[in-house]
């Protein structure tokens, strides 16, 4: 009782707190309290996590959210996993970074002015007092049960992974990332003193979240990867395309930015971006939390909480564009843009972005919408997404080739080497296919053409390697080992399901598959039998896979543990299926060709964008 009344007397502090920061946000001679206040404020909302923190540590079942999400026999680190394993607790999250980035950013301002600062940490003091009184109200952490129950109803299987350690707070660092560029675009469309400078001081805050949101999205689909049992990397489930919508406008803004600070007739372009990324990361918020989706992902809640995010995210939309609009008709128009070829390629580049979130949004939100209308379920899946967005991603690598060719003066392109570079991607695309393949597949021929073609483009600049140049072509090459990743894994994956019994040797497609021996064990929370899997594969690797079958003891859930075997040039993934009888097993082998290739090229990308922070070519 003790710890919920402490912990929500902190919240309640924090949510009166952050209405005071608004206030004193108004008053310039207030600069200096401000600064100590929005730290009070961080180091509250700290309290009040760790608070919640002990109270799973302690096994503290007077908490109703403890004891919805977790065990006593749950190890140590998924107790703190647990945290924001639900609705109330990753909320507590969202808040406690969003109140780091204010102490970030109100005690490293760098070259803003103190009025600008002041805008901006006020509008971010309106979000986090929306979130926090959102909390207080509808969303308690700390909400005390009327009887104590004996146990915890236990974490879900699926989220006890290390992948939950690490993957929730970088997502939520990217989401809570884009307030902070929403704020910066909306202060200086509100300062006229700033508005041309604002593009330049969001720049490093835009390169920060993405790069927080791709890291996150990065070691999500790695952990969808190893725990879900099914081989695949991305399965396009709304609340994986909830974080993919938000990353995708970022790539478009942070190039946009780049515009703006050299064309300032092109910082409304940027600041509508940056209001997308922050109503697309509030989308996701909702539809995580909503109650409209079934998903891994998401959090079953009442529609009461649903109703007040999509109010306020109604409410952050229409104020946002009416600040852009009645900004936008103050300013000059883009007829005194200057359209040469750097300009014009990054301009192409934003629009096959943002038309690649708006398939996004299409496929995810349309069968919300259908069902809520006709009261049928429809489904829209990975066929819809992958088709649609190919040809997208087909259009980007080109504009990518021809960016690295082009400045800001013209386009530099001699037709004779073009053909013989184009030549050589072909013989190189050509080459590889056949590694994998006798037979021809045009996406996967055109794909692989059109990657080594960018590699070839940016040959010049790695040779010719200037530093300031670094970071993008870092960034630049984590797209094209992502793409090459994705083209190989989904063309020419091997998948091989088959019934084994102990000491059986099975054969297919010339790799042999032997049974030697299966054991049990218990784990902290659960039962497994374990197999032990000798492969002898047709190119004559020799090694051994231990695949699992658990059962957690709390909530009685079988589930699955897939075991791989990691090389350079692909995955050897073996998952166990059902018992069909009689002592025999079915068991899934995958061999999936450069399937870390994908979560390598994002980590580069990632790195592009956190060392492009401090690229002066950009400084202000």
């Amino acid at each position: 009782m003790i710890i919920a009344f402490s912990g929500y007397l902190t919240l309640l502090s924090c949510g009166f707190l952050s209405l005071y920061l608004i206030r004193i946000c108004r008053k310039p001679e207030a600069f200096n309290a401000l600064k100590t206040w929005v730290v009070c404020h961080g180091l509250l909302l700290l309290a009040a996590f760790l608070i919640l923190t002990y109270g799973f540590i302690t096994d503290t079942w007077s908490i109703a959210y403890v004891a919805q999400h977790s065990h006593s026999a749950l190890p140590l680190i998924y107790k703190i996993c647990a945290v924001w394993g639900g609705h109330e607790g990753s909320l507590l999250l969202w808040v406690s970074i969003l109140s780091l980035w204010m102490i970030v950013m109100i005690l490293y301002p760098g070259p803003m002015s103190q009025t600008y600062l002041r805008l901006s940490i006020g509008i971010l003091c309106v979000i986090a007092a929306g979130f926090e009184w959102f909390m207080i109200v509808t969303s308690n952490p700390f909400l005390v049960l009327p009887i104590t129950p004996l146990d915890g109803a236990d974490l879900n299987p699926l989220l006890q992974d290390p992948g939950m350690v690490s993957h929730p707070p970088m997502l939520y660092m990217g989401y809570v990332g884009f307030s902070v560029v929403y704020a910066c675009a909306i202060a200086g469309m509100l300062s006229k003193e700033d508005r041309p400078k604002w593009s330049a001081w969001a720049r490093p805050w835009a390169l920060a979240a993405w790069a927080s949101l791709t890291v996150g999205i990065v070691l999500g689909s790695a952990w969808a990867y190893r725990e879900l049992g099914w081989g695949g990397w991305w399965f396009w489930d709304p609340v994986e395309n909830a974080s993919f919508m938000p990353w995708l406008v970022g790539v478009g803004l942070i190039h946009s930015l780049i515009l703006a600070q050299r064309q300032p007739d092109f910082t409304h372009w940027a600041g509508l971006l940056a209001i997308f990324g922050f109503i697309l990361s509030l989308l996701g918020t909702f539809l995580v939390r909503s109650g409209i989706l079934i998903s891994v992902h998401a959090f079953a809640v009442d529609a009461t909480r649903g109703i007040y995010l999509l109010g306020f995210l109604g409410v952050v939309l229409c104020v946002s564009l009416f600040v852009l609009l009645k900004t936008y008709q103050r300013q000059s128009s883009l007829d005194t843009f200057d359209w040469h070829a750097k300009p014009k390629l990054l301009m192409f580049n934003n629009v096959m972005f943002l038309f690649a979130m708006m398939v996004v949004v299409l496929g995810t939100l349309f069968p919300i919408l259908y069902q809520f209308i006709t009261n049928d379920p429809l489904s829209i899946g990975p066929p819809y997404f992958n088709s649609v967005l190919w040809p997208v991603v087909i259009l980007l690598m080109v504009l990518m080739g021809l960016a690295v060719q082009a400045n800001w003066f013209g386009l530099n392109w001699e037709w004779r080497v073009q053909i013989k570079v184009i030549l050589a991607a072909l013989l190189i695309a050509l080459a590889i296919s056949f590694c994998f393949s006798t037979q021809l597949h045009f996406h996967a021929m055109l794909s692989l053409t059109l990657i080594f073609w960018l590699i070839l483009m940016h040959r010049q600049h790695w040779l010719q390697l200037n530093f300031q140049r670094l970071p993008m072509l870092i960034a630049h090459l984590g797209f094209i080992v992502t793409a090459l990743g994705i083209t190989l894994t989904s063309q020419f994956s091997e998948e091989h399901i088959i019934s084994m019994k102990l000491g059986e040797t099975v054969t297919s497609n010339q790799t042999a598959v032997t049974w030697k021996k299966a054991a049990s064990y218990e784990g902290d929370n659960f039962w497994a039998m374990k197999m032990y899997l000798s492969f002898h594969t047709k190119n004559g690797f020799n090694f051994d896979l231990h695949p699992e079958y658990r059962v957690y003891t709390a909530s009685k859930t079988p589930l699955p543990h897939a075991s791989i075997a990691p090389f350079i040039w692909g995955d050897y993934y073996v998952n166990v299926g059902q018992s069909i009888g009689d002592g025999a097993w079915l068991i899934r082998w995958q061999f999936k060709p450069f399937a870390r290739w994908i979560w390598l090229g994002g980590f580069l990308m990632a790195a592009g964008g956190i060392l492009s922070m401090r690229n002066k070519r950009y400084a202000s």
